[in-house]
Parts: C-alpha cells; sequence; structure tokens
C-alpha cells in the first residue's frame, strides 16, 4: 500500500448515536488524499444531554432536541459556529468579545456598521419576494440631497422617496430638496397643537379648533367642536370682533352670540337699506290702523344699561302690544327686537288721516269765515 502523507486538515469532537448502542463521543481524523474518497454527508442524533462546555471541550459540536446544532467556545453552548454564531436573539461574529459586525468593511466602528460602493447612495433594503408587495429602503447619500438621509417605499418596481434629509438637517416630506427646518409638499393631517413661539406669528390646530394668533392679539378661530364657530378675537380686549355660527346660521359683529341673522352690537353706517317690498311677493293686504295705533304709543328717552349710553326710541312691550307684527321675539335669549323701518306704515297713514282731518277742519274755517262775513255785513256801520 502506498504510503500517505498524513496532514490533518481538522479535528472534530462529534456527539454520534450509533445504533443500537448507547451515546458515544467520537474522535474522526481525516486525511488527504484518501482512498475512499470524499465525504458526502454526516448524520448527528438530536442529544439532550450534551457533554459539559469547558475549556477541555471547546469545540464540540451537537444537535439538541429541537434540532439547533450547538457550539461550544468553551464557554457556554450557542446556536451555529463559522463567521455568524446566534446567542438568543443576537447574531455575534466571531470575536464575540467586540460584538461589531461589518457588511463591507473590515473595521467596523459600531455594532453594525454597512459601508457600500455605490456612486450616489448606501442603502439597507427590506424586500419581498412577489412584484406586487411593498418594498423599503434607508439609504445614506452621497448627493441629492447632500450628505443626507432618505427613506424610500412602495409597491415593488414603483417605490419613490418618503422622507429625506439633507445633510444640514432639512427634512422634506413629499420633497427631495427641502428649504426648511421641515418642508412638506402634500395635505397634513395633525390632532395635537402646532404653534410659533418668540414673538412669531402662531398657527394652532388643537382638536376640532384651528386658530392663527399673531402677537397683535388679533386672533382667527375655527371651532367645530361648539356649534361650528367662527370668529376673529380682539386679545386685548377680550372682545369678539366678528362671529359666525353654522349651526344656526347667524353672524354677529361685536357680538360672541349673535340672536338673528345679522346681530351687530353698535352703530351700523350704510349708504341705504334696502327691504324686499314688491307687491308680487305679498298677500291678503289690508289698510294699516294709523293715526290710532301711533298714538298709542310712547316714544321715550332711555340709556343702555351696558355702556350709558343715552338714546331715545320705543319698547318692544309698547309696540307689540299695538302692532305685533313689528316685534321679533328670539327663541333662545327671549330677547324683543322692534322693526323700526316698518313703523313707516302706519306713520304713513297717521299723517294721511290727520291731513284729512285738517282738510275737513280747512273747509270748516273758510265757512265759518264767510259767515262772519255775511254777519258783518248786515250790521251798520260802526259808530252810527
Amino acid at each position: 500500500m502506498t504510503k500517505l502523507s498524513k496532514i490533518v486538515v481538522a479535528t472534530l469532537i462529534i456527539a454520534a448515536v450509533p445504533l443500537a448502542a448507547a451515546a458515544e463521543t467520537l474522535t474522526m481524523t481525516t486525511y488527504y488524499p484518501s482512498p475512499f474518497g470524499v465525504y458526502q454527508s454526516l448524520r448527528l442524533a438530536p442529544n439532550a444531554s450534551p457533554p459539559a462546555c469547558s475549556g477541555t471541550t471547546v469545540g464540540t459540536i451537537y444537535v439538541d432536541g429541537s434540532n439547533e446544532m450547538q457550539y461550544c467556545d468553551g464557554t457556554s453552548y450557542s446556536q451555529g459556529f463559522g463567521l455568524w454564531r446566534i446567542n438568543g436573539n443576537n447574531v455575534y461574529p466571531v470575536n464575540w468579545s467586540t460584538a461589531e459586525i461589518g457588511i463591507g468593511t473590515s473595521t467596523p466602528s459600531e455594532r453594525l456598521t454597512i459601508s457600500g460602493d455605490e456612486a450616489d447612495y448606501t442603502a439597507i433594503r427590506i424586500s419581498n419576494t412577489t412584484s406586487t408587495d411593498s418594498n423599503w429602503e434607508i439609504r445614506a447619500h452621497d448627493d441629492n440631497p447632500s450628505n443626507g438621509f432618505s427613506i424610500w417605499g412602495g409597491q415593488a418596481g414603483s417605490e419613490a422617496g418618503r422622507i429625506f434629509i439633507t445633510g444640514s438637517g432639512n427634512v422634506g416630506i413629499g420633497t427631495t430638496a427641502p428649504t426648511q427646518d421641515l418642508s412638506v409638499v402634500g395635505d397634513i393631517d395633525l390632532s395635537d397643537d402646532f404653534f410659533f413661539s418668540g414673538g412669531n406669528p402662531r398657527i394652532r390646530i388643537t382638536g376640532g379648533d384651528f386658530s392663527i394668533e399673531p402677537d397683535a392679539g388679533l386672533d382667527t378661530h375655527v371651532d367645530l367642536d361648539s356649534g361650528s364657530e367662527f370668529y376673529i378675537y380682539d386679545a386685548f380686549n377680550s372682545s369678539h370682533l366678528f362671529t359666525v355660527l353654522q349651526n344656526t346660521r347667524r353672524i354677529g359683529v361685536l357680538n360672541a352670540a349673535p340672536t338673528s341673522e345679522f346681530d351687530v352690537n353698535g352703530t351700523v353706517t350704510a349708504v341705504a337699506y334696502l327691504y324686499s317690498s314688491d307687491a308680487r311677493l305679498k298677500t291678503e293686504l289690508e289698510p294699516v290702523d294709523g293715526l290710532s295705533g301711533i298714538l298709542r304709543l310712547q316714544g321715550v328717552h332711555f340709556k343702555w344699561k351696558d355702556d350709558g349710553r343715552p338714546d331715545i326710541g320705543v319698547t318692544a312691550q309698547d309696540v307689540e302690544a299695538v302692532y305685533p307684527e313689528l316685534v321679533h321675539t328670539d327663541e333662545v335669549s327671549g330677547k324683543k327686537y322692534v322693526k323700526y323701518g316698518n313703523l313707516i306704515a302706519p306713520l304713513i297713514e297717521a299723517v294721511k288721516e290727520q291731513q284729512a282731518l285738517i282738510e275737513e277742519q280747512n273747509k270748516k274755517i273758510e265757512r265759518l269765515t264767510d259767515e262772519l262775513e255775511a254777519i258783518k255785513q248786515q250790521l251798520p256801520p260802526a259808530g252810527l
């Protein structure tokens, strides 16, 4: 037999279970070249009671009861061996004492260091096996954005950039070139406060309330929680300048709670006021009781309770007793309002009635004057 060169390639200590025999430790030494060819397979039976791992059993390999391969490193058993070793949920390199993994680099500086050779960027990709599922990438860019970072994702084959961070720290959503600390191209859905401080104008979105609050104290609010309200608020004077209530369709000026379709708490100046008065819009027309009704009204001097301002007018209760059509009562507050402009109708009739009386009296005066002249003619001259 030709003498073989005994070159030891590897020595493995393997826990094996021979047929119909107890488990034993077997030392196997291979030689090359071997007259018996190449080993194509090696079978290890599961072993629930491996030898203790120590310095004397380092290199022991066995298959545990869960069909997981375990390797003794001289201190304890762990899954796997070679370039990677698994311990629980963690993956370690061969040099487990540093626990630093490098992909694309032999000198990792962190627990995981990835170094790519692409001209534009290096990426970590999470991909599906089908063409219809989504893929995601985390990219470190050399340009676009320069020295930046981005997250890409979408359906396989149609991925698009979702978030971009430039080297200077600007963040872009929906844009690859953010020019501000945060640049967003598209809709924004917020559920909490968003405001500017430090003396700058502020935009706030809180629940159902949207407001713009500049330092000047003139705030604009859209409140969808309390009656769908829009208002402009004077923060310096703590008063509502303009209010719109969507649920009642009312507008208030200097009034936070308008009680009519257009409620102004103050003086109104206008070139003209127009009333709908087309006869084609009316039915059941009847004459108005003029003079007798007007005579029942009482004009008064008074002062307003809120600011002591002097004024003249009538009371709604007084008018309601004579002309109920000219008084409006608010269903919520119970306050009464007079249609002053419509008082012109009974005033017109009152003037007409007075004019008729005046004309009748003039006729009587003329007749009496004629009779007096006739009597004077029948009297003898004075001094006789």
